[in-house]
C-alpha cells in the first residue's frame, strides 16, 4: 500500500500500528508498507513536525445495507417546472457507504409531482432516465422529481431486494414570484435555465439527466 504527501505518515490497521514512514521529497512524496488484507479499520494519521495535521480512514462495509437519504426540505413551487434532486445511498448498520455495491433500485412517485429522471453517474450503462429502475453506481442514484401544478405533497418510495423502502414526501406550495421576475413564462424561462448549468456543472463528462421540455 501507497500512502502519498510530503509529511511523515503512521498506518495503522484495527488499532495495531504498522510504523511510520516518510513521505517527502526523499521518498519520492510515498511512504511504501507491505499489508495483509484483513477486513476492519485501516487509517493513516498524517504528522507535520511531531502533531497529527490529518487523518484518512477506510471501513469494511458489512454485508446487510440499507437505503439512505440525506432529509429532504426542500419545498417545490407549485408550478409545474419546479425540480428537487433525491440522492439515494446505501450503507450499513453502522453508517459506512457501499462503494461496491450492485443492486437494482425501483423508483415510484405519486402525488403532485412527477419521476422527470432517474439515473447513476454510470457512463457506460444502457438504461435511460425515463426508468423506473436503474441499477446503484459508486455508491448512489439519484432522481429529479419535478413538481406539479397544484400543492400538495409528492410521495417517492425508492424498493431495493433485500432492503427496507425508502419513503421521501416532498411538499409542494403555491407560485411566488418574486424580484424583477415579471411573468410566470419568465420564472419558468430561468427556472429551466438554472436546471440545465446545475446538471451541467455536475454531471462534466458523465452522462446524466436529459430533460425534455
Amino acid at each position: 500500500m501507497d500512502v502519498y504527501g510530503d509529511d511523515e505518515v503512521e498506518v495503522i490497521v484495527n488499532d495495531k500500528s504498522k510504523g511510520h514512514r516518510p513521505m517527502g521529497e526523499k521518498s519520492g512524496f510515498a511512504a511504501k508498507y507491505q499489508l495483509e488484507y484483513e477486513p476492519g479499520e485501516l487509517r493513516a494519521v498524517i504528522y507535520k513536525d511531531e502533531p497529527v495535521c490529518g487523518c484518512y480512514e477506510l471501513r469494511t462495509v458489512d454485508a446487510e445495507v440499507e437505503l439512505f437519504a440525506e432529509e429532504c426540505d426542500a419545498v417545490l413551487k407549485a408550478d409545474g417546472q419546479d425540480i428537487v434532486f433525491l440522492t439515494v445511498r446505501m450503507r450499513d448498520k453502522r453508517g459506512n457507504i457501499n462503494l461496491q455495491e450492485k443492486k437494482e433500485i425501483s423508483i415510484c412517485v405519486k402525488g403532485e409531482g412527477i419521476h422527470q429522471g432517474y439515473g447513476s453517474a454510470d457512463s457506460a450503462t444502457e438504461e435511460s432516465y425515463k426508468d423506473t429502475v436503474c441499477h446503484i453506481f459508486d455508491g448512489y442514484v439519484q432522481a429529479a422529481i419535478r413538481s406539479g401544478k397544484i400543492a400538495g405533497t409528492v410521495k417517492v418510495t425508492f424498493d431495493a431486494e433485500g432492503c427496507k423502502p425508502l419513503k421521501i414526501a416532498v411538499l409542494c406550495g403555491k407560485v411566488m414570484l418574486r424580484g424583477n421576475i415579471t411573468s410566470r413564462q419568465e420564472y419558468s424561462t430561468r427556472a429551466i435555465t438554472v436546471v440545465k448549468n446545475i446538471l451541467l456543472q455536475t454531471y462534466q463528462n458523465t452522462r446524466r439527466f436529459i430533460i425534455p421540455m
